[in-house]
């Protein structure tokens, strides 16, 4: 069974197993395009001033840019190739992404941006 005929049979689930399932494709979909980031293996430059907290995701070993959270915001702001394959894949159901990114880098995501 592929990836799109998984999701419309999570679609049609429970909503509490819906979300976790849903989170754990989202992490499996991103594992799989984007081995690096996760906890263990990003890199994480942080700027932290009396005012803004910001942390930038980047391979560590390409320097491609994953993702920036701004937590005063509670915003994630995605590589845009990343946030237009997501969209691709799973619609209007980016707060699985967030669901995802919250449990991975223990943040306080609300909103995805490009």
């Amino acid at each position: 069974m592929g990836l799109q005929e998984n999701i419309i049979k999570i679609l049609k689930e429970d909503l509490n197993k819906k979300v976790e399932k849903m989170t754990k494709i989202v992490g499996l979909f991103i594992n799989e395009l984007y081995p690096n980031f996760n906890e263990n293996d990003v890199k994480i430059d942080v700027f932290d001033d009396d005012v803004n907290y910001i942390e930038t995701y980047y391979d560590p070993v390409t320097q491609f840019f994953f993702a920036r959270y701004d937590d005063r915001l509670r915003e994630l702001i995605l590589n845009t190739e990343i946030l237009e394959t997501l969209e691709g894949y799973f619609g209007g159901d980016m707060e699985y992404v967030i669901d995802w990114f919250n449990n991975e880098f223990g943040t306080n995501v609300e909103y995805i941006s490009s």
